[in-house]
């Protein structure tokens, strides 16, 4: 790392491992934090992330961790303190998730443990905390979208058990937004669910899914083959319009998930589409049937939730 640092940031560095060494915590942090201003790097960021939770400032470390959560995978000793800091900072839920991305089933077990019995020992001191997240994530649906995604994000905190009887319940329920079910699969994805599962989607159906079948937005062909053809017309002709339309599939994309090669059968047809009315252009006649009806559904479904704010 030191390659990178000028003297002045070697000089500091120096000082900083010094504290490191005295535990001196609150001092060391305070001091790398200046630093990694100064110097975006993957060791300050581990030894600012490893300070502030030694000095029992578990909601700062986690929000530095997650800058750079897959670099938290590279030893044992970073694995763990990301795993800690999650526990530590209340997100149960993204915790099991990181200890299942590595590859290391050691690793994993171990982690796996660590967070049942996280779980089991603060069962009492959390139970008015968690019984609230869990009645209002339950309900989620009755809320408009901003306050669906607010209770999304604290369901996070609850235990797997908890979560996923919410998760089972709010992915039938026709009120939930198909953004947040998208979301409820994609966790239930990380948390590498085989169960099977059944969801309400676009369509105002309810269809039944084999959670191992479940697969990341970005590995299924249709989404793939959406962006290499956006990649091929526009990253070096307009990169503004491949930007914006580039988000506008990512959300479109996420109201279809899991079914995404149900809706796309013709990934240039509707890339063609979507650069046709970036320009201003509505002309859907072009599209194949079928994926004509689903990107109005979808482009409706954006519309109303665009309206929600």
């Amino acid at each position: 790392m030191e390659d990178h640092l000028n003297q002045s940031q070697v000089e500091q560095m120096k000082r900083i491992k010094q504290l490191l060494a005295q535990q001196e915590w609150n001092r060391a942090s305070e001091q790398l934090e200046k630093l990694y201003e100064q110097r975006n790097d993957n060791e300050i960021n581990h030894l600012l992330v490893e300070a502030l939770y030694m000095d029992n400032q578990f909601k700062m470390a986690y929000e530095f961790a997650v800058e750079k959560q897959e670099t938290f995978l590279l030893s044992a000793d970073l694995f763990k303190l990301m795993v800690n800091v999650l526990l530590k900072s209340q997100h149960l839920i993204e915790a099991r998730q990181f200890a299942l991305a590595t590859a290391n089933a050691n690793w994993q077990a171990v982690a796996i443990q660590g967070i049942n019995e996280f779980e089991t020992t603060t069962a009492q001191t959390l139970v008015a905390t968690r019984k609230a997240n869990l009645r209002q994530f339950y309900h989620l649906g009755d809320q408009p979208f901003p306050q669906q995604r607010e209770r999304l994000a604290r369901a996070g905190q609850l235990p797997l058990a908890d979560y996923m009887v919410g998760a089972k319940f709010l992915l039938r329920d026709p009120f939930t937004n198909p953004l947040i079910r998208s979301s409820i699969l994609q966790n239930l994805q990380k948390l590498k669910i085989t169960d099977r599962i059944k969801t309400y989607w676009i369509d105002e159906k309810e269809h039944e899914i084999d959670g191992a079948q479940l697969v990341p937005i970005d590995q299924i062909p249709s989404y793939q083959q959406l962006i290499q053809a956006l990649k091929e017309r526009l990253e070096n002709v307009d990169p503004v319009a491949y930007a914006t339309i580039g988000q506008e599939i990512g959300m479109q994309m996420m109201m279809c998930y899991p079914f995404i090669e149900q809706v796309v059968t013709d990934a240039d047809g509707w890339v063609d589409l979507e650069i046709a009315q970036f320009q201003g252009k509505t002309d859907l006649k072009g599209l194949d049937s079928g994926m004509a009806h689903w990107h109005s559904v979808i482009e409706a479904l954006i519309e109303a939730l665009i309206k929600a704010y």
